[in-house]
């Protein structure tokens, strides 16, 4: 195992000075060099991948801060230069190659792996009951949850707004998210409402970090994930919560439809009105729920660790290994 410190820092630096990859030469290289995150390193006489998760900055420019320049001119030089891109949704593979004009024999999809302990999956619902209600306060299946950074694709203003506006008295909205940026309106509203007692029996909740074995707990006890994103790569929550059968309420961005297939209830992630028809039909249709209950573990499936670990396998056969 070789390990520099910083060294993800130090190749943007230098590839911001010099305008070329940072080159290394690892002693017994390796074979494949498989970068998962888009990084300007490549390892010499290596066979070098990049995986490109999403082209968010690029299709939703306002929700994403990250140096967009920078990250253009290195996916072409990854085009021009690696030996393979791979990402995880065909939404985001056709992304790269429609905007890059990346070669379709040049891009492959493996999406990603959803896995949890079994002790935690197969949770049984009486302690998960006790550590919702016990830890949180909480009524099992009986509040929405939202989990994940507060950032402009994450559309929690409109999320606050839904549920606001829908009929789901003595439901309340859990939050989990202590990281926030470039969403200054979101944070806004949440902050003046969270904790408080709103009109209809309705109240915002904000937690912070917890633990793994909690968020599956909260997870698990919710009526339903809510995760109205405006755009995502893949959508991790929507296929987390699936695997734990909890029903799911997201959006038509398509990366999204493609992981929920017909295992969620996907609305426009702009359309307020129908977010909180969606909320509430939730809240009054158990018949509507259980239905997702069932059809998310089967469809998160396709996502599990061993159909992943398949996939990769097979993916690396193609180049001799």
């Amino acid at each position: 195992i070789y390990n520099h410190p910083n060294i993800f820092n130090f190749s943007k630096t230098y590839y911001k000075s010099s305008n070329n990859f940072l080159n290394i030469d690892i002693e017994d290289k390796p074979e494949i060099m498989h970068w998962t995150h888009l990084i300007p390193i490549k390892s010499v006489g290596s066979i070098n991948f990049y995986t490109i998760h999403d082209l968010v900055p690029f299709t939703h420019p306002y929700a994403d801060r990250s140096d967009k320049i920078m990250n253009w001119n290195m996916i072409l030089k990854i085009i021009e230069n690696g030996d393979h891109i791979l990402t995880v949704s065909e939404a985001s593979r056709r992304d790269i190659i429609r905007l890059f004009n990346a070669p379709e024999s040049q891009v492959t999809n493996l999406y990603q792996a959803v896995e949890f302990e079994e002790g935690l999956k197969n949770r049984p619902a009486h302690l998960v009951e006790r550590d919702v209600n016990g830890l949180f306060g909480l009524e099992y299946g009986h509040y929405f949850l939202f989990y994940g950074a507060i950032e402009p694709k994450k559309n929690v203003k409109r999320l606050i707004e839904a549920y606001m506006a829908a009929d789901c008295p003595g439901y309340p909205l859990v939050i989990v998210s202590s990281r926030s940026w470039s969403a200054e309106e979101d944070h806004a509203l949440l902050e003046q409402l969270k904790g408080r007692e709103l009109p209809g029996k309705k109240k915002i909740i904000q937690l912070d970090y917890m633990s793994r074995s909690q968020l599956v707990s909260v997870v698990k006890g919710a009526r339903a994930l809510v995760f109205p994103s405006i755009a995502e790569g893949f959508g991790l929550p929507v296929a987390e919560a699936m695997c734990l059968g909890t029903a799911v309420i997201s959006s038509t961005h398509p990366a999204i439809q493609e992981i929920a297939g017909d295992a969620a209830l996907l609305v426009d992630p702009y359309d307020v009105d129908a977010l909180s028809e969606a909320i509430s039909a939730m809240a009054e249709d158990d018949n509507l729920v259980k239905t997702l209950q069932q059809r998310g573990p089967v469809q998160a499936e396709k996502f599990s660790m061993e159909n992943y670990k398949k996939r990769l396998k097979d993916f690396y056969k193609k180049f001799g290994f």
